[in-house]
């Protein structure tokens, strides 16, 4: 599973920023960059799932 998405909010205003001042070419670059860091995240994501040792995750709750 990809790591959550980790874009901040400024790489959002920036957007929006450039299309409201009608910089379209501006607008492009910075949402091909944002959609490629975002890709990137989901092309290096591990293939299959982390095991996970739910005895040892829960042994304090169990207090074992």
């Amino acid at each position: 599973m990809p790591k959550r998405n980790s874009c901040s909010a400024g790489e959002h205003v920036a957007i929006l920023d450039a299309i409201e001042q009608g910089d379209g070419e501006q607008a492009a670059h910075l949402m091909a960059h944002h959609l490629g860091e975002y890709a990137s995240t989901l092309l290096t994501a591990p293939s299959r799932p982390t095991e996970i040792d739910f005895g040892k995750l829960f042994a304090p709750v169990r207090g074992v």
